[in-house]
């Protein structure tokens, strides 16, 4: 039986801070692009844990260029 190998993509975790307005947008982009949310916190803004590829933060940056992000490390 032949096995199937995958390319390996590195995933990274960072805390979003955004408006609401935002939210169904971004969540778009970063489950279109294999990322995953991790955690949801809704206050002012909305505090959105993400789990995404460099590629797919850099996206995020292009597209919403008001969007507060933060690495966790």
């Amino acid at each position: 039986m032949a096995s199937r190998l995958d390319n390996f993509i590195e995933l990274y975790d960072y805390i979003l801070t955004i408006k609401y307005n935002s939210l169904d947008i971004i969540s778009k982009v970063i489950l279109d692009n294999k990322g995953v949310i991790l955690d949801r916190n809704f206050d002012q803004n909305i505090i959105l844990k993400i789990r995404v590829s460099t590629s797919t933060k850099a996206l995020i940056e292009k597209k919403f260029p008001t969007t507060k992000i933060q690495s966790l490390v």
